[in-house]
């Protein structure tokens, strides 16, 4: 078991709205209360890429299994899937007139679960 170093978890967690481990690699995506979202080296806390494309505060992550894709969840009642080599957005999912509160990949498949509180 590994834990963050504390010198830069506490500044990520009080920032941090959702978090997540990219399988197989040394970085995580955290969604932040700022619209975008961030590739951290969870090994030294260094910034790798920002992901910016949200109007309002990111409230889900997820991380696509066996593909370079993030998934990220708004109250601007969007999902975004991103390539977080390249930082590029490549997809923006429409339909939910809520906050996207939760984001679930359905195993080794692109399809993707959204839950919000659009009921």
């Amino acid at each position: 078991t590994r834990f963050l170093p504390v010198s830069w978890a506490r500044r990520c967690v009080q920032e941090t709205v959702s978090i997540a481990s990219i399988f197989g690699t040394k970085f995580m995506v955290c969604g932040y209360n700022h619209r975008e979202l961030k590739i951290l080296n969870y090994e030294n806390g260094q910034c790798v890429t920002t992901l910016r494309g949200h109007t309002l505060e990111v409230w889900s992550v997820a991380v696509i299994p066996n593909t370079k894709l993030v998934a990220s969840g708004s109250e601007d009642t969007t999902v975004r899937l991103w390539n977080y080599r390249s930082g590029q957005c490549i997809n923006t999912l429409e339909g939910h007139t809520g906050i996207i509160l939760s984001l679930q990949p359905i195993h080794d498949t692109k399809p993707l679960l959204s839950g919000s509180n659009d009921n």
